[in-house]
């Protein structure tokens, strides 16, 4: 994922590193504020989820219900929401 801030909009643009475009049935990548955590999308069909981390890593976790996205997007802390209810919970790959 590279970010860009636009000065003349005051916005953040984002859009995806080298390796994570394969977008086959997902949700767009909704980007988030926090310090950990940079974006996520969902893709329904098979209960995939992607997080994309500021550090640059991108992992994609399996079998994860449509409700604990949600959840990731509307928790207060986006880095703490993951640690309790994501990691150790979903199997995983780490795509960079």
């Amino acid at each position: 994922m590279r970010v860009k801030f636009n000065t003349s909009t005051r916005r953040v643009q984002t859009r995806p590193s080298a390796g994570t475009e394969d977008g086959g049935g997902f949700g767009p990548w909704v980007p988030l504020i926090s310090s950990n955590v940079l974006q996520a999308r969902y893709r329904k069909e098979d209960s995939t989820m992607d997080v994309q981390f500021r550090n640059g890593s991108t992992y994609r976790y399996e079998t994860v219900p449509e409700h604990a996205f949600e959840q990731l997007l509307t928790s207060e802390s986006k880095g703490g929401y993951m640690h309790r209810k994501v990691r150790g919970r979903y199997k995983y790959t780490r795509l960079q």
